[in-house]
Formats: structure tokens, C-alpha cells, sequence
């Protein structure tokens, strides 16, 4: 082979009458991950353009598992759930205990709600931003109704402020660099700390009180 040639490339795999079969068996009715179980060694792009030679289009994903609508669309398993009950969609099963299938109609269905609806209206927030729950209602900050009362109640123990107000002239005195912006930006959204925000002041805190306690024995 001459210099600055391309490389060879590998040896092209037939496909086999089993093979086809499985594209004429799963097309408009089952999706990617289905596909790439029962045909182990072939990519998807090297299915989508054998399909294309056999009955002239690709494999249209008749039916999406749930959780593989929650990968690409980034939305949990509990939003599509969440959304789900309150469109009132009937989803088939492929057993007492297997996934849940979406056709295409109800996956877009379900994104479409899920891009304009909010579990907090006021934050436009999907769910509690401690919890990450989505049944309880929101209370404060973003907070659902069990997460709220506990985040007061912590920084209370502490002797701080949980009001956004009264806590950001004191964050400098705690964080610093992109922690301490993000913990701001918070506060100018009038929202409770991110968790692991929230538990660094926290034990800075506790531990100040304590070495003042020992400090005064």
C-alpha cells in the first residue's frame, strides 16, 4: 500500500437470513435497544442501512421503552411517570414485571406537557431541589413539604438564617470561587441552597460553635 493510502478496510459480515428476519420481526414496533440485543456485533447505523435495502426506510421506532425515553429526553422516570398519570395514558407492558412501551403519539405527548409543566410554577422547577421528589407539594424555596421544615430547622440548629435575605451578605464568610456563586444565585432566585452547598455552611458552622464553646470552658 502506497503512503498516505487509506487503510484497508475490514472484511464486510453477510448478513445472515436470521438477522433479516429479526429487522423484518422488531420494524415499527420495537426500538435501538432492542434491535442492538438480538443483533449483538452490528452497530445501529449498520441496521438502519440494511433496512433501508430491505423495504426502503429505516427502523422506525413504532414503540420507545420508558426508560429509554428518560435517557435522551433527560427527564427521570418519575416526570414521565408524574406526566404519564396526568394525561391519563394507558402504556402496554411486555410483562407482569417487564418495561413499560410508549408509542411515538405518547412520547411526544409526554414532552410536550413536560416542557411547559412545572411541579414548582413560581422556581419552574420539575422537583424538589433536595429530595428530587415530585408527590409532596412545593412549600418554600423549592423545597417539597417535608424537605422545608428540615432545611429550616438545620440551619436554625446551626444559628443561621435560612431566608435567602438574611443568609447572602454571609456566604462570603463561607464559600468562595464557583461554590459561592452558585450559592448567590440561589439566594437572588429566593431558593433554598443546593444540598451539598448547604451542608458545607452548615458544618463550618457547627464547627465554629464548637471550638467558641470550648473556647469559653
Amino acid at each position: 500500500m502506497r503512503r498516505g493510502s487509506r487503510m484497508a478496510s475490514r472484511p464486510h459480515r453477510r448478513w445472515t437470513t436470521s438477522e433479516e428476519a429479526v429487522l423484518w420481526e422488531g420494524a415499527g414496533t420495537w426500538g435501538r435497544e432492542w434491535f442492538l440485543r438480538r443483533l449483538p456485533g452490528r452497530s445501529w447505523a449498520a441496521c438502519q442501512m440494511k433496512a433501508h435495502r430491505l423495504f426502503g426506510s429505516g427502523l422506525r421506532r413504532g414503540s420507545y421503552s420508558l426508560a429509554e425515553v428518560a435517557r435522551f429526553s433527560g427527564f427521570t422516570l418519575s416526570h414521565l411517570r408524574r406526566a404519564g398519570r396526568a394525561l391519563q395514558q394507558k402504556w402496554l407492558r411486555t410483562g407482569p414485571r417487564g418495561t413499560y412501551l410508549l408509542t411515538e403519539d405518547q412520547r411526544e405527548e409526554l414532552l410536550a406537557w413536560l416542557r411547559t409543566d412545572y411541579w414548582s410554577k413560581k422556581h419552574r422547577l420539575y422537583t424538589c431541589t433536595w429530595c428530587a421528589g415530585v408527590r409532596r407539594p412545593h412549600r418554600w424555596g423549592g423545597l417539597c413539604s417535608r424537605c422545608a421544615p428540615r432545611y429550616r430547622a438545620r440551619f436554625r440548629r446551626a444559628g443561621l438564617p435560612s431566608s435567602p435575605e438574611l443568609l447572602f451578605p454571609m456566604l462570603g464568610g463561607w464559600l468562595s470561587g464557583v461554590a459561592l456563586v452558585e450559592a448567590q444565585r440561589a439566594c437572588v432566585q429566593r431558593r433554598a441552597l443546593p444540598p451539598a452547598l448547604a451542608r458545607v455552611i452548615l458544618r463550618k458552622a457547627r464547627a465554629l460553635c464548637s471550638n467558641g464553646a470550648a473556647g469559653q470552658g
